[in-house]
């Protein structure tokens, strides 16, 4: 039976062909001593080349990595904030770990999207009984974005849902303000959610959403000002509150979409606002036995 060597030992170096050629000559009986010497230093001298050979390609290997950390280095803040955009807000906001360099550049980006549904445990289930551990996670966020220093970096578009509750919708509220009046946000996208289904209000609950709704503006009139996107829930006004509230006050509304939204049952919705700028109106599971809308700017 043919007997395998034995593999050698982890981290040696096997030899060469011209360090097994001088061995075995070594290993000859006939070999004078002066040719003992001079095949020892051939030897000896192979070996050198090669470690010296193994050197170098590590260190080239060393120096392209480095230069490939420069080259990441040498991208402007602007490109980088640029390349988090392209992803959601959770994973931009954890690659602030990564270095010091990149701890505020999460803060810096220009569009920015809070929706407390993104902070529900199970957003297609069950989200009424999690509002209330929502609604803390969305204030944090708020705050964490809009109050770190962005120095010539503005918000171009907020985009915020949330839910009218109490301390938190109040909250949020002083935070986007203070935002505005900073000229922090240019522009703003607001989404007021309801915890009820269309099919589980009733009046009563329509009418408090929008006292809910009317309050958030009266307290915070600069929200009005960069408005261009506004999404409505369950709510109830009469005609004029609600033509005054989205024609009258949002001058820069774009985007109206009112889901199950009514000036009472049955009732008949004229809209006449030629001086509006908004240019797409959703109307959606709503009670109303028409809406009309007679004037819009072209």
């Amino acid at each position: 039976m043919l007997s395998r060597r034995p593999a050698a030992p982890a981290g040696t170096t096997l030899p060469s062909k011209k360090e097994k050629r001088c061995s075995s000559r070594l290993r000859n009986k006939k070999t004078s001593a002066p040719e003992i010497k001079k095949l020892a230093l051939m030897a000896s001298w192979t070996g050198r080349q090669g470690r010296r050979l193994l050197s170098v390609e590590s260190n080239n290997v060393h120096d392209h990595k480095v230069d490939e950390e420069d080259r990441l280095s040498a991208l402007t803040d602007d490109i980088l904030i640029s390349i988090l955009g392209t992803v959601d807000l959770a994973t931009a906001a954890r690659t602030s770990v990564l270095s010091t360099r990149w701890r505020n550049l999460p803060w810096l980006l220009p569009e920015i999207k809070l929706h407390v549904m993104n902070f529900l445990s199970a957003p297609c289930s069950g989200a009424a009984r999690q509002i209330d551990q929502a609604m803390p996670s969305l204030t944090r966020a708020t705050s964490s974005f809009l109050t770190q220093p962005r120095g010539k970096h503005t918000i171009t578009t907020l985009s915020l849902q949330l839910y009218p509750m109490g301390n938190y919708s109040r909250d949020i509220g002083l935070l986007v303000r203070n935002a505005i009046d900073s000229e922090i946000v240019k522009e703003l996208e607001l989404a007021i959610l309801n915890e009820k289904g269309p099919r589980d209000t009733e009046n009563e609950s329509m009418v408090q959403q929008a006292r809910d709704v009317v309050g958030f503006f009266s307290a915070y009139p600069s929200v009005l000002r960069c408005l261009t996107r506004l999404h409505l829930y369950n709510v109830r006004l009469a005609e004029r509150d609600m033509h005054h509230l989205l024609f009258d006050c949002c001058r820069q509304l774009l985007h109206l979409g009112l889901d199950h939204c009514d000036t009472g049952d049955g009732s008949v919705w004229k809209i006449d606002a030629p001086d509006s700028n908004i240019r797409v109106l959703e109307v959606n599971l709503t009670s109303l036995k028409e809406p009309r809308c007679t004037a819009f700017q072209n």
